[in-house]
């Protein structure tokens, strides 16, 4: 049979387990889980270690990954001892944030006269992105519009040239015309002549072709080099 002490501190227990249950208990993520739960150590000896607790994020649409060592606070919602849950700690020696995703099914925006992207010694400026890309745009259709003209252009003077080439080749060797060595030589000359523009014309039509598409990768390479660069602002 209980004292009338003990049945005192049982009474006590009993309506303070509530109030019990209201503090928040600074803890150190042990580990966090492909669901996004943490399991946790409290600092406190009057919790056990805790697993699978959720993570509370900052806002609807973020998704927010931490690393090990991290510090949260283990808080029961409502008072409830069976329903415990992790809140980040916002300050310095909080821990390391591993990723963070944000999710808006409208719009993000990010109101500031200095957003720094990789460093806080961040100071080129980051290419604007609708207005680079329009440019871009803009820029390669015009030089392959060009490119493909000149190529164009280049189809028709080599098969102009190559049937100059063939029209001089056989009048020299017109059996119905007796030709003076020199004039058949000077025919077969310039035959031969418009034949290498010919050649030329088309290994040029060739060129502007493959131009478009290699400067196009060149143009994307070195922007994608630019933009992988870690000391950006907006």
């Amino acid at each position: 049979m209980k004292t009338a002490g003990e049945s005192l501190k049982l009474l006590i227990q009993h309506h303070m387990q509530f109030v019990n249950a209201f503090p928040h208990f600074p803890a150190k993520v042990v580990v966090q889980n492909a669901d996004l739960s943490v399991d946790v150590a409290p600092d406190s000896n009057f919790l056990p270690s805790m697993q699978a607790l959720p993570l509370r994020m900052p806002a609807p649409g973020v998704v927010l990954k931490v690393q090990p060592g991290s510090r949260v606070q283990v808080v029961f919602e409502n008072g409830d001892r069976a329903g415990p849950v992790a809140v980040p700690i916002w300050d310095q020696d909080a821990g390391e944030t591993l990723e963070l995703e944000i999710h808006a099914t409208v719009k993000a925006s990010v109101v500031s006269p200095d957003v720094r992207l990789g460093s806080t010694a961040a100071v080129e400026q980051l290419l604007l992105g609708t207005t680079f890309r329009a440019a871009h745009a803009t820029w390669h259709g015009a030089l392959a519009l060009f490119l493909t003209g000149a190529g164009a252009f280049g189809a028709v003077v080599a098969a102009a040239c190559s049937d100059t080439a063939s029209a001089l080749t056989a009048m020299a060797n017109d059996p119905g015309v007796s030709w003076q060595a020199p004039t058949k030589n000077l025919i077969n000359t310039a035959a031969g002549s418009m034949g290498a523009v010919a050649g030329a014309s088309t290994t040029f039509t060739t060129l502007c072709g493959a131009t478009v598409n290699a400067l196009l990768t060149v143009f994307e390479g070195a922007a994608a080099t630019y933009l992988s660069n870690t000391s950006k602002t907006l």
